[in-house]
């Protein structure tokens, strides 16, 4: 257990649990088989204290405070049992688009998924559009009674059924701040905040809505992306209209199991290198980044959400990732850059009180994760837009004093490392069967195999040549080369640790020089 988690309003610390835990075991677990049995959840354990952790903007409007809550920890120890075993039996029956509160699922594997799937449709002439969805206080306004039903829907009943009915009801929170709290209120609805259920009822409670939808739906926990490809223009006006009668389902759907979606928050995003939709974009950007009214109209019908007009997009941020309407990756880098030199600044400011040991730790643990967060999907990006962020590492070595950084790898290096990872999973089939399909096929073996070619590695199937940039340097084909520079003892490694240790240890970072000098009309700023 995690000593350094906040106690609920029983006040009993983890510490106290995992140093008596050889006492304490045989009684709870007495006690957890009494609530199963009778299909009732202890009151002591449904008491939440709620504080507020500030995320943006001023901290005079309520808004901008994320809500957690904080519940008993013992009540936690319970839901993780029952929540494992839920996880086994819910698992066959969720939809494979969903990727959210998942075991071996990542967003890495949507967005990877997503983004591929669009740069393959308009790298054959097509184009795409998506609207991203979101949800009003997703986990705050889910039904009771309707999640009841759709857990009996799932094959759950009798004495569980019973149980999970106690463990939503009659629940109560106070919210705290320092030593003051206010009085309890009831909660009426909502799977509980900080519980370790939650995220299970919540993926039950929208797995139905993948059963309404048409066009593809690609979701990660409550952030939905409703999108369809376009092969032609002759299909802009049919897709057009497959689309608005999703998004009519979708709010038809909404409203029938009391979901709230923030229409004034919905996205369009067209991606699109045709030269009627770039005299639309030439309009120019308002305030909101959404593309003005002006001489050239939009070629593309209109699409509504909630008796809405969506206005279309320059860029939609879908779970981290920016993605912009030509699937150019200097948008998202510029942004992930922006905010790492902000941190830098911090890490200046803390080098007088921390050891050079500690400011490694935090650079790594808080500036370089954020510069490789979803790198497999846009390491193929603008060069000099990669090169900010090698500038970046660089000061941070200044400021912690580069020979305490001699453990710290080239972030080009890191990013190659990270998409054979992912590359190793699609092979061997631990990636999510959504995604699978990206797996590129073997290569044919040469026709005479003599001892040399033999012992050679077993590639994969390289993608056709190409002059676009953005096709060719995506995650698949761009990963595709890489994986088939390694030497055969690499590529034949099951396991995943073993694999990226040896990946680690070959020179990568020759690979994009051989892969540019063999591609005629590279653009280092693309």
């Amino acid at each position: 257990m995690d000593v350094s988690k906040a106690t609920g309003s029983d006040q009993q610390p983890a510490i106290l649990l995992k140093h008596c835990a050889h006492i304490l075991a045989k009684p709870l677990a007495h006690i957890f088989r009494l609530s199963l049995v009778h299909g009732y959840f202890p009151s002591v354990w449904k008491i939440a204290d709620v504080v507020a952790l500030h995320k943006k903007k001023s901290k005079s409007n309520p808004c901008n405070y994320r809500p957690i809550s904080l519940l008993p920890i013992v009540s936690k120890v319970f839901e993780s049992v029952v929540a494992s075993r839920l996880k086994r039996f819910i698992h066959p029956h969720l939809n494979p688009k969903q990727f959210g509160f998942r075991p071996g699922h990542t967003s890495l594997d949507m967005l990877t998924d997503l983004s591929q799937r669009w740069c393959d449709a308009l790298h054959a002439g097509g184009e795409v559009r998506a609207v991203a969805l979101d949800i009003s206080k997703a986990f705050d306004k889910v039904w009771h009674e309707g999640l009841l039903y759709k857990l009996s829907r799932f094959g759950i009943s009798d004495h569980l059924l019973s149980w999970f009915t106690s463990f939503l009801s009659n629940r109560c929170q106070r919210v705290v701040v320092g030593a003051a709290a206010s009085d309890y209120l009831p909660v009426h609805a909502g799977v509980p905040q900080g519980s370790v259920l939650a995220p299970l009822l919540f993926l039950i409670f929208i797995n139905d809505l993948f059963s309404h939808i048409t066009n593809n739906l690609s979701v990660f926990a409550d952030d939905s992306t409703l999108w369809s490809t376009i092969p032609s223009t002759n299909h802009r006006a049919r897709v057009a209209t497959s689309l608005n009668l999703d998004l009519t389902t979708i709010q038809a759907w909404a409203k029938r199991w009391l979901v709230t979606y923030n229409a004034g928050k919905t996205e369009l995003l067209t991606v699109s290198h045709k030269k009627d939709v770039q005299a639309f974009r030439s309009n120019g950007t308002d305030k909101d980044n959404h593309v003005k009214s002006g001489p050239n109209s939009n070629p593309h019908p209109t699409l509504s959400f909630c008796n809405t007009p969506i206005p279309e997009s320059r860029t939609v941020k879908i779970v981290g990732l920016t993605l912009s309407t030509t699937l150019s990756w200097g948008p998202h880098i510029s942004r992930i850059a922006k905010r790492a030199k902000q941190s830098i600044i911090l890490l200046y400011r803390a080098r007088p009180y921390a050891s050079p040991s500690a400011l490694l730790t935090i650079y790594k643990s808080h500036i370089r994760s954020r510069m490789e967060y979803l790198s497999p999907i846009w390491m193929g990006g603008p060069i000099n837009k990669l090169a900010i962020l090698d500038g970046i590492q660089k000061k941070a070595e200044r400021i912690i004093g580069k020979e305490h950084c001699t453990s710290l790898q080239v972030l080009d290096h890191r990013r190659k490392v990270s998409g054979l990872c992912f590359m190793h999973r699609l092979i061997h089939n631990t990636a999510p069967a959504g995604v699978r399909s990206l797996t590129p096929p073997r290569a044919a073996p040469p026709a005479r195999q003599t001892r040399r070619a033999s012992n050679a590695p077993t590639l994969l199937q390289e993608p056709e040549m190409s002059k676009v940039d953005y096709w060719r340097l995506s995650c698949v084909p761009y990963v595709t080369r890489i994986f088939n520079t390694l030497p055969a003892s690499t590529q034949s490694l099951s396991s995943l640790q073993p694999f990226k240790k040896s990946a680690n240890v070959n020179d990568l970072l020759e690979v994009d020089r051989l892969i540019h000098r063999s591609t005629p009309g590279y653009s280092s700023s693309s």
